[in-house]
Order: C-alpha cells, then structure tokens, then sequence
C-alpha cells in the first residue's frame, strides 16, 4: 500500500556515494541547527547510513547529537547486528541505541480493528482494515525478534499507527516484561496515533515510553477521508497520555512531515491541522499547555534516548546545548509560535548556528 509504490520510484534513483551522504547529513543537519535543534532520533538506518554518521562523527563535523536505531524486519537481524556493536556504543555526539521496527504503515496502511472508511477511487474494499506487518514467521518471530534484543539489553522501538497494531505490539511486550527489564531499556511505543484505553493502560503498567509528532498537520485531510471524524479526533493523545504519567517524547518525523519543531509545538497546544488549505481543530480536548509541550519536547524526549542528566534543560553540569529563539515562546500569539525560529544554537558550548544582523 506505501512502501510498494514508493519502491517504484525509489528504484530508479542511483544509490547515494559514501560522499554524497556525508554531504547530505552536513547540509542537514545545519538546517536543524537553524531551527534550534542540537539533538535529533534516527529511528531505522541501514549500515550505510549508520557509517556516513560514523564518517562525519570522524571528522569531528558533528553539529547535532545523534541517536541511531537499526531498522529491522525478523529474528535474524537482531541476531546479525548484535554481532558487530553493543547496546549503547558510542558516545555523547554519535551512540547506536537500539532497534527500530514497523508493526503497521500509516494513515492509508494503520492497522484497524474497525474498518476503514470507503474513498471513491482510493479505497474500495469495504472490508479493509489496514496491514498488520509482521516478519516472516508471524507472531512467533516477532516475538522472538524482540526477545532477542531484549536477552541482549536493547532498547526497542516500534511503529504502530492503528489501534490493533498497538495491541498486538504491546501483548508481546507484555509476554516479555515477565522476564525481561522493558521499563528500564526504555521499550518505545512509536507515533501511537490511536491507542485503546485498555493499551494505555498496560503501556502504563509495564513502563513503557511513547514518542509523539505532528502527523495530523499535513495529514489531518487523509485521516478524515478514511477514518472519519471520531477517529481522526483521537489521534495521538497527548494529554490523556501524559495525565496517565507514561514517558512521552516529542518529535516530528521529518522528513516524513516538516521537521520544524515549532510547528509541532504549535500542533501540541492547539491541535489546529490544514485540511484543504483551511485550519481547523481536531481533537481540541487532547492539547497540552505551552510549558507541558516544551518539556515533552526537551526533557521527555532527552529521557527517550537515555540522556535526561545530560540534556533537556539548563543546568549546571549540563551539556551546553541551547537556543536562543527570536521571541519569547511562552507569551507570542499561537499563530507567532509558526514563526519563531533560533538566532544562536550551540551545542556543547560550540556556536553551530548564528543569524548574521
């Protein structure tokens, strides 16, 4: 339903050199810093990518702080992996954390437990309840792929968009949790747009984390076009996630969706979305303060990737990681909050980022 169709193009674009990728990530990642950001989650990279990153870590060119995931698809790559590197090699500029796996697709490909709305042209199976990915082996072996980093004391993060892919996901982690750590290892449930109240409550239970972005934004139309009003309403729960007390980081998916994380601020306290180039609110009953979005955004997201002593507020002792933004976040207009941006980012004391005036 996605990946297919996007193979067709992806398929006749030439494989990007070694060079050509630590040029990419260079150019990137001085476009993060623009927008204040000093760390950032890779969640699912191949060895080549994780090897540019290593390149640019070489070269002592790092501008953002790094946390890798390895995308996975059964057993077996679990097994491989954990063959070259350790859980947690690296350092506070480039660390490989842990693995990535997608238990469903998107908006067009979550997997539901009620049926897909039918969209004339796009979506005639009126029977469609999206695509529950597992790896070859079915349950079995997505179980034993996440046993196998669990036995080896991975943290584990996965996709899971629809509401029967987070129950699937989380019953296995919850088989796992008899024996192994997960609240310790920092087990991450991922997007987590439409979650059953049952769900979050053992997510609660076994100490789970969630990271949450911005989807709705640009995909707010698609969502009610084939989920409808309800659904489309609930998505990604902020608040009922966060009232619950289950850890929650904030991020947005760039380059999935833009990865302006203002925006993504803007999203969180007004749950405004574009929907055929108007704003509208969907779910209004979900948005968090300014404060709470901020500190899911900084300290949520720092303790997601193991680093809450060391980033994700100002403190002594801290890593000097900052940004000045161009106004005052707290007190601009929510409309002002699209608009802010950073005129100084350092990371670790290092200028990275500097408007010229």
């Amino acid at each position: 339903v996605e990946r297919p169709a996007f193979n067709l193009v992806l398929n006749l674009v030439p494989p990007p050199s070694r060079d050509d990728r630590v040029k990419g990530l260079k150019l990137f990642t001085s476009k993060l810093n623009r927008f204040g950001i000093t760390a950032t989650l890779e969640p699912g990279l191949t060895l080549d990518e994780i090897a540019a990153y290593m390149e640019l870590w070489r070269q002592g060119a790092m501008t953002t702080r790094v946390r890798i995931l390895q995308r996975v698809f059964g057993a077996d790559d679990v097994l491989n992996l954990s063959a070259f590197l350790a859980p947690e090699f690296g350092d506070d500029w480039l660390r490989v954390g842990g693995f990535k796996y997608s238990a469903d697709g998107g908006i067009e490909g979550a997997a539901l437990r009620e049926r897909y709305r039918l969209v004339e042209g796009e979506q005639n199976d009126p029977d469609y309840h999206g695509k529950l990915m597992t790896p070859p082996g079915g349950r079995a072996e997505f179980r034993q792929m996440l046993e196998n980093a669990a036995s080896r004391g991975w943290q584990f993060q996965v996709h899971n968009v629809g509401d029967a892919a987070i129950a699937h996901t989380v019953e296995v982690m919850e088989e796992l949790a008899e024996q192994y750590p997960l609240d310790r290892l920092r087990w991450t449930i991922v997007h987590i747009f439409l979650p059953s109240q049952e769900s979050l409550a053992k997510i609660k239970r076994l100490g789970l984390s969630t990271t949450v972005q911005d989807h709705p934004v640009s995909l707010g139309y698609n969502m009610l076009r084939f989920w409808g009003e309800e659904r489309a309403a609930k998505s990604i729960p902020i608040r009922s996630i966060t009232e619950l007390g289950i850890p929650a980081g904030g991020g947005t998916d760039g380059p999935t969706v833009d990865w302006n994380p203002f925006k993504s601020l803007w999203w969180m306290t007004t749950r405004q979305v574009d929907v055929n180039n108007e704003r509208r609110k969907l779910g209004p009953e979900e948005a968090i303060g300014r404060e709470a979005a901020l500190r899911l955004y900084t300290m949520g997201s720092a303790r997601v990737g193991f680093m809450e002593e060391k980033i994700g507020s100002l403190e002594p002792g801290k890593l000097a990681d900052l940004a000045v933004l161009s106004d005052d976040y707290m007190s601009v207009t929510d409309d002002a909050l699209l608009n802010l941006r950073s005129v100084m980012t350092t990371v670790g004391g290092k200028i990275v980022h500097e408007e010229v005036i």
